[in-house]
This record gives structure tokens, sequence and C-alpha cells, in this order.
């Protein structure tokens, strides 16, 4: 991995430098270096207050993963099982309790959502540089008071999902829920911020189909497949459909 440099912001937080470059098998500058391209297009900022992603070179806000803060703070407060499509989607109310697997966890703010409104929520992330990510947000969350107990709710393994699917003896009871990162396809079409980083970090899922395959003969409950909203569905139709303001889940119920 040449493409990554692990960057420490102080003295104290060397040691945890030095662990996560020997994790992830890449170079640690330290706190004399001086990040440039030949180390890596993107550099790994190791703080007291926790990890993010820096392009070299760039002006853009580091990425990073924090459940208490933007979108996510303003969503904790104002969300609910009646406004949020998702919840409808993976079929809060029709049971007492619900468990989601994440298969395509990403930046976990959807997992945040589904925890926040009571589900039991596993993520998984096939990436290792966003599962550091996750791990440190996760632990975040996990300190403070305000999340702790929404932070109790979620789970997380670093493991291709279909791999991880398929080693489950049977997931019913369970929903699947994807939400893929899908090709662009010009440069226009790429979406901005958190999630054009996110596909230049980690690329696309080029083997969605397989996953989605895998996770409709898992035995679980539903499978629940977000989309942008004027995107073309997969080619089994989807039980029924629920639209958002920008986003779409399509919804495929296991037949009894």
């Amino acid at each position: 991995m040449n493409y990554l440099c692990v960057v420490p912001m102080s003295t104290a937080c060397q040691a945890r430098s030095d662990e996560i470059a020997e994790r992830l098998g890449v170079s640690n500058l330290g706190l004399n270096g001086k990040p440039n391209h030949t180390h890596g297009d993107f550099q790994l900022l190791v703080a007291e207050d926790g990890l993010a992603i820096k392009k070299t070179g760039s002006n853009q806000k580091p990425l990073r993963v924090d459940f208490n803060t933007g979108s996510m703070a303003y969503r904790r407060v104002h969300s609910s099982r009646r406004n949020e499509a998702i919840a409808r989607a993976v079929g809060i109310g029709k049971k007492s309790t619900v468990t989601v697997v994440d298969a395509t966890a990403g930046l976990g703010k959807d997992s945040f959502i589904l925890a926040m409104l009571g589900c039991s929520v596993i993520m998984l992330e096939r990436s290792p540089i966003m599962a550091l990510l996750l791990e440190d947000g996760l632990r975040r969350a996990a300190e403070s008071d305000a999340l702790a107990e929404i932070a109790a709710r979620m789970t997380f393994e670093t493991a291709e999902a279909c791999e991880w699917i398929k080693r489950q003896q049977t997931l019913c009871n369970h929903v699947v829920y994807l939400d893929p990162m899908f090709p662009a396809k010009s440069q226009s079409a790429l979406s901005r911020g958190d999630m054009q980083f996110m596909q230049e970090i980690i690329g696309s899922d080029e083997e969605f189909e397989d996953l989605f395959s895998c996770a409709r003969a898992s035995g679980a409950d539903r499978v629940v497949l977000k989309r942008p909203l004027r995107a073309e569905g997969v080619s089994v139709k989807p039980t029924f459909s629920l639209k958002g303001k920008a986003s779409r889940f399509d919804v495929f119920i296991r037949e009894l």
C-alpha cells in the first residue's frame, strides 16, 4: 500500500502512529516528516482527538468518522422512526427489535441512524483504511455520554461482506443493508465531498451483483438496497421502494 503514509500530529501520538503504520504496511513519517506525493496520495493523520485522512497537496477538509457533529448531531436530535425512510425500509415497527447487517458500512452514517432508532447493527467494511476510521469513530462515540448508549448497539468487523455472510449459518431474523459505491460514469457524475473522497480511497464496489445475490441467498428477512433517487434498479424487481429527497430504498422481502 504505497498510496498512503501515516503522520503523527504530536509526540503523544507517535506510538499509535507506529502501530497503525505496521498494521497497514505503510511508512510513518514521524513528527518532522514533510509529506509529499512521493510518500503517498493520502495522509493518515493521527491526533489525540482521533484519526483523519487528508489528500496530499489538497485543501479539502480531512475525512473522519464523527457521530457527534454536523449532520449526525442534527439527525440525532430530529430523526424519528416516522420521518426516516430508512426506518421503514428495514422494518422498524414491524418488530420490537431489528438486527441489521450493514454490509457496506463506509463512514457508518446509516448504521448510526439505525442504531439511534433502536436497531442492533453489525457493520462490515472491506477497506482497512475505512476500518481504522470507523473503529476510531466508534471508540470516541462509546466514550461520549451522549452517544454511548447508541454506540453499544453497533459492532464492527473488517471483512469482505460476501465472505462474512457465507460464514454465517443463517441470517434469518436479520436485515441486510447495502449502500454500494457504484463506479461513476464520468467525472461529473462523481458525488461531491465525503463520497468522492471515499471513492478515491477505496474504489467502487465492482462485484456488487455477487454481493446482492449473496445477501438474497443468506436467509435474511429482507435485503435493503440504497440507491440515488433516479438511478436504475437491479435486475430483480423489489417488493417495494421508498423514496427520500436524494435516495431511494429498494426493499426485497424474503418469500416464505
